[in-house]
């Protein structure tokens, strides 16, 4: 049963049977809108990541651009569009797939594209509504030490770390896994 909907996602409470055979209800979300996850890099391998205020959490986190996607437009589109428009970078070829996030299965419907975006140059945001406190690029190592003192706690973030983290180790970034993006 359909209980609350806005622009972004469609909340429904339903009767549910478990395998124990005793009934209950369960929360779901979905999200018809699906966007895109991009996981910025330099020339340098430094990841780029951004200070963003978020209400669910009441606070300031670091992590990376993402965002939902418009009308029409594909996951590698919306990825591109959310790194120039969130941190001002503007990409150098087009975002290439790394794999896909489902944040929270237990309750959201929602699988995301995760992709690599490569940066070429910087420029102003283009979204005022999205101004981050800070902007900056992190190596490697950087990362690491953010994530150990739970200073990098972004579901998102630590997601696409460890998907680019895995076809760098296989010697690979991506490439033939771009079809799939256009789901």
């Amino acid at each position: 049963m359909l209980v609350g909907r806005n622009e972004y996602v469609e909340v429904f409470l339903n009767r549910i049977r478990r395998e124990d055979r005793t009934e209950g209800t369960h929360l779901r979300v979905s999200e018809p809108r699906n966007g895109a996850v991009a996981l910025v890099v330099d020339d340098q391998e430094r990841v780029l990541l951004l200070r963003l205020y978020r209400y669910g959490v009441d606070g300031e986190r670091w992590e990376i651009p993402r965002g939902y996607g418009r009308s029409g437009e594909t996951g590698k589109d919306t990825a591109a569009r959310e790194a120039e428009e969130e941190s001002g970078v503007v990409t150098v070829s087009p975002p290439l797939l790394l794999g896909y996030v489902e944040p929270n299965s237990s309750i959201l419907e929602s699988r995301i594209p995760v992709f690599l975006v490569v940066m070429s140059a910087m420029r102003v945001p283009t979204d005022p509504n999205e101004s981050p406190a800070a902007v900056s690029w992190f190596n490697w190592e950087e990362l690491m030490s953010l994530a150990k003192r739970g200073q990098l706690v972004d579901g998102f973030t630590l997601s696409a770390l460890l998907l680019w983290m895995a076809h760098r180790t296989a010697g690979r970034a991506g490439a033939d896994d771009t079809t799939r993006a256009e789901k």
